[in-house]
């Protein structure tokens, strides 16, 4: 149905070789209509990308500062050693879960991407088969 250009015509031009206009032009027709259930989805979608990439970075971002706790550009102890006796304890800690957290959010994300992607075409069909109506 996307490839049909009087399907897709909703005030703009796309032609077949425009494809990559066509998401966010749905996507933008959507969010001003102002319905639908994929806003949810999108929302779920970045913050579980989000909590991904981070969860993916924060050891290593640990290992720089202890790296350059080590080399004596940082004097000052961390606050996060307060409550564990060396690094490699907090470490033992954190890295499991930053592991588990990075799985865990890694499929949410790659769930809810396919989620929204088909809600966004759904909700983009309902809209047009409404306004067809009227």
């Amino acid at each position: 149905m996307f490839r049909d250009p009087a399907f897709i015509d909703i005030g703009s031009e796309v032609c077949t070789e425009k494809w990559s206009e066509l998401y966010p032009l749905v996507q933008s027709y959507i969010y001003n209509s102002e319905v639908g259930r994929s806003r949810m989805f999108q929302s779920i979608f970045s913050f579980a990308r989000s909590m991904f990439v981070l969860l993916t970075g924060l050891p290593v971002l640990y290992a720089i500062h202890f790296y350059f706790r080590q080399n004596g550009t940082i004097a000052r102890p961390p606050k996060y050693l307060l409550y564990f006796p060396s690094y490699a304890d907090f470490m033992e800690v954190v890295i499991p879960l930053c592991i588990a957290g990075a799985l865990l959010f890694g499929y949410t994300a790659y769930s809810y991407k396919r989620y929204f992607a088909e809600y966004l075409i759904s909700d983009f069909v309902a809209l047009r088969e409404q306004e067809s109506r009227e």
